[in-house]
């Protein structure tokens, strides 16, 4: 069954809105939000894109909250002071460990194996991510 996204977001810390979600998700499905265009992943198409105003995801880390259309918490990871996991030097993303764990958690954060790795980038670069795909580290 689809989770119709409209009117769902992710915001920062203080519920400012980062992005706001559109469209669905099928039950168990991935959804994939690409920064500036449809061109970060190049081999793979983005589920929204955009510049989406103010700072987005930085480098340095960021708290994100999901809330759903009635403004409900749904998940959140509180990075503000730094991701927990992922690598700038190796372009390496941070992805979660298990689904069913507490987003918060920082244990439940690593970077991408380099075993597991999907899609290209604009340059046709292989990504060290799992864009739209099941985490490499992820716990069956």
């Amino acid at each position: 069954m689809d989770v119709p996204l409209d009117g769902w977001k992710l915001a920062d810390g203080q519920g400012r809105t980062i992005i706001a979600l559109s469209g669905a998700i099928s039950s168990g499905g991935f959804y994939l939000v690409e920064r500036t265009d449809d061109t970060v992943v190049s081999d793979i198409s983005a589920h929204l894109f955009g510049p989406f105003g103010g700072s987005g995801f930085v480098n340095a880390g960021r708290d994100i909250v999901l809330q759903n259309a009635d403004g409900v918490v749904i998940d959140s990871v509180i990075c503000g002071g730094g991701w927990f996991a992922g690598d700038l030097g190796l372009k390496a993303s941070m992805e979660r460990i298990s689904v069913a764990s507490d987003g918060g958690d920082p244990t439940n954060w690593a970077t991408n194996n380099g075993q597991v790795t999907v899609g290209v980038d604009a340059n046709g670069a292989p990504i060290r991510g799992t864009p739209a795909y099941r985490n490499s580290v992820a716990v069956q």
